[in-house]
């Protein structure tokens, strides 16, 4: 529906407005015709948007994204950089138009981005038979793949890899999120500690073979379907360089923990075939995945969602998805053998 009523729609549709009146989009100046919310997720708030360029008859529909909470500047800066540099690669991603900080015109930074018309890739298997559903399924890791072996030195930035002996990617990022784990007082039990023990004791199956992109929130309803049948790949938010096992386990515990825990095998034999190669040690990785996002899901339920970069509005949501913090928790635990009574609670609280 349009967005015609509310403070915050007010400001957006004005905007909106101002930016078309100087021609900042790629029709040149236009006057803004309507404006529609799309969907508002833990980080940002996501707007379509129709004008009619000053030199034509036609109407253009272009996307809004606007980011919220602490380093929404760095955010939209890493996205649309990436995403950038992802299109002129010729991986599939909406073409990015614009960029801008805080505070005009809308007081929070934002990106104006392609529409791709057409439904999410969950969606359109779920409303497909048998055959339909095997096929995206395919596509799905097919554009996962696809994404891991691409050079990274082209899409973000790449952490330095040591000059001699292996690298060791997931060691490094087991150390930052049990650190920030313990800055923001989730270690009341030791279980921080024990963690970093646990994981420390498998140092040796961290060795990571290649660096590679990961989208590190790849899942159906962030792959769109193009009317021609094509993928695009959105929400680049978290977008960086590391071992693609990182990206491949966080995205089987989101298939597994919002869908169903008897797929995990069939989901993983599925990218491995299309990768022509195994996926060493993922249970280990999987452990790591449902650490960072208990990690996550904790802070911005008992804290803040702001310090996550995450809008106002996150929290609530993040409530009515109880039974994704419980199955997030069971995976972690029976991957690692770790209970972490602070989550048990918050699961008892919320149930």
């Amino acid at each position: 529906m349009p967005v015609e009523h509310g403070e915050a729609a007010g400001d957006i549709h004005d905007g909106l407005a101002l930016l078309c009146a100087e021609g900042g989009l790629p029709c040149g100046p236009a006057t803004l015709v309507e404006t529609t919310p799309i969907t508002s997720g833990w980080e940002s708030e996501v707007y379509a948007f129709t004008v009619s360029p000053q030199t034509s008859n036609s109407i253009s529909t272009y996307i809004l994204r606007i980011y919220s909470g602490e380093g929404g500047e760095s955010k939209a800066f890493r996205e649309s950089s990436a995403m950038r540099n992802l299109f002129q690669a010729g991986y599939p991603v909406p073409e990015v138009h614009l960029t801008g900080p805080a505070p005009a015109p809308f007081g929070k930074p934002f990106m104006v981005m392609e529409r791709i018309e057409g439904p999410s890739l969950g969606d359109a298997a779920r409303g497909g038979n048998e055959a339909e559903r095997e096929r995206y399924a395919t596509l799905f890791f097919e554009t996962f793949v696809r994404l891991h072996r691409l050079d990274p030195s082209g899409v973000t930035p790449c952490p330095a890899e040591p000059a001699h002996g292996p690298y060791f990617p997931l060691l490094e990022e087991v150390n930052g999120v049990i650190l920030y784990a313990m800055s923001v007082g989730l270690n009341t039990s030791s279980n921080c500690s024990t963690l970093l023990d646990w994981f420390h004791a498998r140092r040796n199956a961290m060795e990571c073979p290649h660096l590679s992109v990961i989208h590190y929130d790849y899942h159906p309803e962030n792959v769109l379907i193009r009317l021609d049948g094509s993928p695009c790949v959105i929400d680049w938010t978290c977008v960086t360089a590391g071992d693609y096992r990182m990206d491949l386990a966080l995205t089987l515990m989101m298939l597994n923990t919002y869908g169903e825990p008897s797929q995990r095998s069939q989901h993983l034999e599925r990218y491995q075939r299309i990768a022509g190669a195994a996926a060493e040690n993922m249970d280990l990785f999987e452990a790591f995945a449902s650490l960072r996002r208990l990690l996550i899901l904790w802070v911005a339920l008992k804290r803040n969602p702001a310090e996550l970069g995450m809008r106002a509005g996150a929290a609530d949501l993040l409530r009515s998805q109880g039974d994704h913090l419980r199955h997030v928790y069971d995976w972690h635990t029976a991957r690692t053998g770790i209970a972490w009574r602070e989550i048990e609670d918050l699961i008892a609280v919320m149930s």
